[in-house]
């Protein structure tokens, strides 16, 4: 492929439109728990640490008395504080005067005049933003899977999967909540790969329920896997027995809703089948870049299905915190929440910069409510 100058590819007569080979990224773990921006389980707290108070239920039945005699007294519930410090994104690009005037418009035809570069600059700015929801749904995603690393590479924290950085963000996530299951001490709920038809994936589905009850009492509603672990469901005989005769063994194998901003439709699938009618199969096959080598990486990798309730804000949130932002040198500064952008002007030369800051992080306030399953070894 021929590397083109900048003012080659903005002079070229013969350049009608702009075309992306990448579509952008997906954002199903966001919308699914709507913790993208401005969404419904979205929490907004001052500054850049979070702090939250801890008090279980309480299972213990009341004690009966004697008639006659006075209550029995019983120690206060304890109350437990977790605090966490906010992720801080943020990155900016320069864009010269020099560069966006009188050029000729992003994708038009030569002869056309865009007088600051109208389309260059929204191009810039929307993938600038793209960056930050790509860095939101990698944590949330982590998350779901026991945390993420950040690596450090001169001044800049980038996030990479568990293991792979030098500080650890862990969600403590239960040990015997991951691998094969262990949730309750007495041995692996899956003693037995997925990939094996005869495998009983029913019974193992209903024992993590069952387990759930047992540790948090939410009930187990959804399961994401990728395209390489749902064949083991696809394939598995018990499923198909269930299913009776029918020759589908499901009820429902409908694409992700929604488009990209292309208006591309999304990959993945959401699967419910007739022997498992209450969990939902999220099949995700995104991946991200997290590296300096532009490295494709599964959000989701092979053989690995994470469970979990429905979404709500008692289990999981995204914490948004704030700062003071100065747009220039006569603003008085106001306090931004979350997702935020601003230019600055620069004078030498000419041009200004394209700001954006992302004070953020997902919460996990329940730890024992998500499972992440490796189901072929």
């Amino acid at each position: 492929m021929a590397v083109l100058t900048y003012d080659q590819a903005l002079a070229a007569p013969v350049v009608t439109k702009v075309i992306t080979r990448i579509k952008t990224p997906n954002a199903r773990f966001q919308e699914w728990w709507g913790v993208q921006p401005g969404g419904p389980n979205v929490n907004q707290y001052g500054g850049h640490m979070v702090q939250w108070d801890i008090m279980d239920r309480v299972r213990r039945v009341a004690r009966a008395r004697a008639p006659g005699s006075g209550p029995s007294t019983i120690a206060l519930r304890p109350i437990g504080i977790q605090t966490a410090q906010m992720c801080r994104f943020h990155e900016k690009t320069v864009l010269l005067d020099e560069r966006l005037f009188r050029r000729r418009a992003l994708g038009g035809r030569w002869g056309e005049i865009d007088e600051r570069g109208q389309r260059y600059l929204a191009a810039q700015q929307r993938d600038l933003a793209q960056r930050f929801r790509n860095a939101r749904e990698f944590m949330f995603g982590m998350m779901l899977q026991g945390g993420f690393d950040l690596k450090f590479d001169g001044e800049d924290l980038i996030p990479v999967k568990e293991g792979s950085g030098d500080l650890t963000i862990d969600y403590q996530i239960p040990a015997g909540n991951k691998n094969q299951l262990d949730m309750l001490g007495a041995g692996n709920i899956i003693g037995a790969k997925w990939s094996d038809a005869a495998t009983d994936i029913i019974a193992d589905c209903l024992a993590i329920n069952a387990a759930n009850e047992q540790l948090h009492g939410f009930p187990l509603r959804h399961a994401w896997c990728n395209s390489t672990t749902i064949q083991y469901l696809s394939a598995n005989t018990g499923l198909k027995n269930a299913a009776g005769t029918s020759n589908v063994m499901w009820t429902r194998w409908d694409r992700f809703p929604g488009r990209s901003v292309e208006g591309w439709p999304d990959t993945g699938f959401e699967v419910v089948f007739k022997g498992l009618p209450w969990i939902v199969w999220h099949v995700y096959d995104a991946g991200l870049d997290t590296t300096t080598a532009s490295a494709f990486e599964k959000l989701i990798a092979d053989h690995v299905v994470l469970l979990s309730p429905d979404p709500d804000p008692a289990i999981s949130e995204m914490a948004e915190g704030s700062e003071i932002v100065r747009e220039n040198r006569l603003s008085e500064g106001d306090e931004r929440f979350g997702m935020t952008a601003w230019t600055e002007p620069i004078t030498q030369p000419a041009g200004f910069e394209l700001i954006s800051l992302d004070n953020v992080l997902p919460l996990l306030y329940i730890p024992k409510a998500i499972q992440v399953a490796t189901v072929h070894w």
